[in-house]
């Protein structure tokens, strides 16, 4: 690959790390920009089609947890949308504005009304004024709040929120077309098919037997939603973050103080080795594209000085094309994570390794 073609793809992807850092904590106005913003740069990416896909899919993996294992997840949503929206593009940007709409209300009101339409669902004796006055409003009260703040009626939303349970049980289970569209909440055949082939453009046979939800995309969704759902564990670890990205070093200090942890920052490769020169660090989060040496020339001189404890090192990149310092990433015994990956597993992975470079600094193998 060409160098032109490595410079395209770090830069694809570093546009997707930063639209990550931007749109969490979810804000309704501010995260629509910043979406915006990130799609522009896809439309207009050199990056081969196939690969663009692929930095979308995996950003909906990480973004998959804030939707508090809502189904279906927003990668199998995504791929559910490959047949009536063709332009992964508009796809996305459908599959990240339903979690904006669910994550991104400040309404009180709405947010209680989404949480019983959630809890009830599947009951054919939902109705808009028994929710309303479960939460003390009007009927008419409750119905422009909700649309309002979601852009949808409540009938809507409770009709896209019983297909897309259907699109689930459809593709994973061999419940009777009868049988999924009675347990998500339909009372009548010929409604439950009208509004699933307005949905997906598709028969509930049609879609049963179509391979929208590859398994490994669903997987990894749910590997990373469980991967967020783990409280942190062990003892505080004191972690050095060396990049050159303010919003990068920010985000994660923030993050990783939240679950513990002790924190410095650094922002250039000189400043990175002066910290490890002044301190004992636990681990390390480094970025591979610094100003000065690159991080695996720091990660040689880190592992060159023995006399220090070694620390844990995770390289926390926008590089796709690292696999040709595999070997002696690993020899230098550091692990590699995309800046597209959820925070939560940077923080899994570094209290991973600290455990094991402790057992083996013990064994006298380090």
């Amino acid at each position: 690959m060409s160098n032109g073609e490595e410079s395209a793809h770090f830069t694809l992807v570093t546009a997707a790390h930063h639209f990550l850092l931007d749109l969490l904590p979810i804000r309704r106005i501010l995260s629509v920009e910043s979406l915006d913003r990130f799609l522009e740069t896809v439309s207009t990416s050199s990056v081969p089609t196939t690969d663009r896909e692929a930095v979308l899919v995996q950003l909906l993996a990480a973004l998959d947890p804030h939707a508090e294992g809502r189904l279906p997840t927003l990668v199998d949503r995504y791929f559910q949308l490959k047949g009536p929206v063709p332009e992964m593009v508009e796809r996305f940007r459908r599959c990240v504005h339903e979690l904006l709409i669910y994550r991104g209300i400040g309404n009180p009101d709405v947010q209680r009304a989404i949480e019983i339409i959630h809890e009830s669902s599947d009951s054919c004796d939902l109705r808009q004024a028994e929710v309303a006055e479960t939460l003390g409003m009007t009927a008419t009260g409750l119905c422009n709040a909700f649309k309002t703040h979601t852009g949808m009626t409540f009938k809507e939303y409770v009709r896209d929120l019983r297909l897309n349970r259907a699109a689930v049980l459809l593709s994973r289970t061999s419940l009777s077309v009868k049988e999924v569209w009675v347990s998500v909440g339909y009372s009548d055949a010929s409604n439950f098919s009208r509004d699933f082939k307005e949905r997906f453009h598709l028969t509930p046979g049609q879609f049963r037997s179509s391979s929208f939800s590859p398994v490994g995309s669903a997987a990894a969704a749910v590997a990373c939603r469980t991967v967020s759902s783990l409280k942190s564990i062990g003892p505080s670890l004191d972690v050095l973050i060396v990049d050159d990205d303010l919003g990068t070093r920010e985000t994660l200090r923030t993050f990783l103080r939240c679950h513990g942890h002790v924190v410095s920052i650094a922002a250039s490769s000189e400043e990175g080795l002066q910290c490890m020169a002044q301190g004992t660090f636990k681990a390390v989060v480094l970025d591979f594209h610094l100003n000065g040496m690159n991080g695996l020339e720091i990660l040689r001189q880190i592992r060159a000085r023995v006399r220090l404890p070694r620390p844990a090192i995770v390289f926390y990149t926008a590089d796709c094309y690292l696999d040709r310092f595999h070997e002696e990433i690993r020899e230098l015994r550091a692990v590699l994570l995309s800046k597209l990956c959820n925070l939560a597993d940077v923080e899994r992975t570094l209290r991973s390794m600290a455990g094991w470079s402790e057992k083996t600094l013990a064994s006298g193998h380090l």
